[in-house]
């Protein structure tokens, strides 16, 4: 079924002449992101020359102000606006609309710098590269002293350390072509990861990202239970599809964060949260009909507009 969808063309001829060459495009999914999406902008655009990026955001079924908050940074922005709430199918129409590569897609309630963006996009201009990723920095100063500690241990783990897959990634086109269309799941960054071929992968260390991380034991709780529900769903399409899709664990993620609490007994209430709430996510994830879950806490944290 196609949903309708409301294209924000007011391109100045100037600016059409300066945008002729973008190194790659920049897609950005964005529901209910008004307090968050000028942020992202504004470190994306910071020090970029006019017309680098082509920048599309996909404003999907959002009742608030995020359409105007990014068409407030003018022609250096395109405007998509999409009435149902959905990701996937934000994803899947910025791809279309998008027409450079490589692409980077970014998380609305993420920010990035200009050089972070150039370094992805120019590791997936590489013809060998299927897709780029960095590493993620947390923010968790809004957060109270139990979920700081359970951060403290959750940053520990291998995944985070060696790059994080998702929020904010680059694709060349050849790993958009591999990748394809995305199906209708949960977690979008997980599918991604997975039909990347590891030898495609490649992983910038200097390469960094922020992330606004959950104040409140509700938003984590809800944001965990996602993942879990996402990664169930993924092991549903692989039975239902019989394609097997590599998950490439970190083996061994749980007796290296038990030794390392053991080692730092001021770690120890992290390390219990952190099982208790990745237990209790993986019971409710199991639960039919639960909605999809995300972190609100940190976007009302945060002043509308940009930053």
């Amino acid at each position: 079924m196609r949903m309708p969808a409301r294209f924000d063309e007011s391109l100045s001829l100037a600016t059409t002449i300066e945008s002729a060459s973008p190194t790659g495009s920049v897609i950005i999914p964005a529901h209910n992101e008004e307090a968050s999406i000028g942020h992202c902008l504004s470190s994306l655009l910071k020090s970029a020359r006019p017309g680098e990026f082509e920048i599309v955001v996909i404003c999907n079924g959002c009742s608030d102000g995020t359409a105007n908050v990014a068409r407030s940074f003018g022609n250096s922005v395109r405007v998509i606006e999409l009435e149902v709430g959905s990701k996937i199918l934000a994803l899947n129409l910025g791809n279309k609309a998008a027409r450079f590569y490589p692409r980077l897609y970014l998380d609305a309630d993420l920010e990035i710098s200009t050089g972070a963006a150039r370094m992805l996009m120019s590791a997936a201009a590489d013809p060998s590269c299927f897709a780029a990723i960095g590493v993620m920095e947390t923010d968790a100063t809004q957060a109270p002293w139990l979920l700081r500690q359970y951060y403290a241990v959750w940053t520990r783990q291998s995944y985070l350390r060696n790059g994080k897959f998702g929020g904010a990634y680059a694709l060349s086109e050849a790993g958009c072509r591999h990748v394809g269309i995305l199906p209708p799941v949960i977690n979008d960054d997980e599918y991604v990861r997975r039909r990347i071929p590891a030898d495609r992968l490649r992983v910038l260390a200097e390469c960094s990202f922020k992330a606004q991380m959950p104040c409140t034991l509700r938003d984590l709780m809800a944001v965990r239970t996602r993942v879990h529900r996402g990664n169930r769903q993924l092991r549903q399409l692989e039975r239902a599809s019989g394609q097997e899709m590599p998950v490439r664990k970190q083996q061994g993620s749980m007796r290296g964060l038990a030794r390392t609490a053991w080692r730092r007994p001021d770690l120890w209430a992290g390390l219990v949260t952190y099982v208790t709430v990745n237990v209790v996510a993986k019971l409710r994830a199991r639960a039919p009909g639960v909605r999809w879950g995300r972190d609100e806490s940190s976007r009302r944290a945060r002043s509308t507009g940009p930053a």
